[in-house]
């Protein structure tokens, strides 16, 4: 299991936040493994920002967070991650899967998004400042690559990870199966 504190400080530009604010650090913390990853690491935790004027922001305090999954979008002014759900196998261990990914932006969550296709967001990744492109897939079976609009939440792509589609994505580049 891993332990300790990932902490990623935004440097010299600043990501905007509230109105008036910006996000000066983000910082996220494992959380106890009641849940396996299926290489047996537990990988969910709490995230917490801080915006400009000192004020903490706890984001996800649940501990259902996606390792991994924080991203700030290119234009600074965004941020997102990955929370799930916790599934027990037949033995009745937990297992952690990311389905809800979570786009924040000036003080508020502005968008929920979950796959089409597939339930387990396994990546995810901003295209440009108007869209979000995610691979999916099920607890067992092929991968999706999906295309979403920020603005509307509609899918305005999903092709299959293994299609000859797939490859010439440039959204989508390094995803194909």
């Amino acid at each position: 299991m891993r332990c300790g504190v990932l902490m990623v400080v935004v440097g010299l530009v600043l990501v905007e936040g509230a109105v008036g604010q910006t996000v000066a650090r983000v910082l996220y913390q494992p959380g106890k493994a009641v849940a396996k990853e299926m290489d047996g690491e537990s990988r969910h935790g709490q995230l917490t920002i801080w915006l400009s004027d000192g004020k903490k922001v706890q984001l996800v305090k649940d501990n259902r967070c996606a390792e991994d999954s924080v991203q700030l979008s290119k234009d600074k002014k965004t941020i997102g991650w990955a929370t799930g759900v916790f599934y027990p196998d037949s033995r009745g261990e937990q297992y952690y899967y990311p389905t809800e990914l979570h786009v924040w932006r000036g003080g508020k969550v502005i968008r929920t998004l979950k796959g089409g296709k597939a339930p387990v967001i396994e990546e995810w990744r901003y295209v440009g400042t108007t869209e979000i492109a995610m691979k999916v897939r099920g607890r067992h079976g092929p991968a999706y690559l999906e295309l979403l609009s920020l603005k509307s939440g509609n899918r305005l792509k999903s092709v299959a990870a293994y299609s000859e589609e797939a490859k010439k994505l440039s959204w989508a580049k390094g995803w194909d199966e």
